[in-house]
């Protein structure tokens, strides 16, 4: 699946992309991408660094919906 798919199957799920921005810098112990940054990767205008892709696949695993963070509801 393609960044920018999980991008928007976080977005309709409720993640703003300032949710994701700090959420990918919780991940990552630093700062995470700025919002504008996001959306060009949302977008598709700009692509995410391997670095990023990774956290972003984690994220999208255990916040998507059929991910860790919803088996039990």
């Amino acid at each position: 699946m393609s960044y920018q798919l999980k991008l928007q199957i976080l977005k309709l799920n409720g993640w703003s992309d300032e949710k994701l921005s700090v959420e990918l810098g919780t991940h990552l112990a630093g700062d995470g991408p700025s919002t504008q940054t996001i959306y060009r990767w949302r977008t598709g205008k700009t692509r995410p660094t391997k670095v990023f892709q990774k956290a972003l696949d984690s994220l999208f695993t255990e916040h998507s919906p059929n991910g860790e963070d919803n088996e039990n509801r």
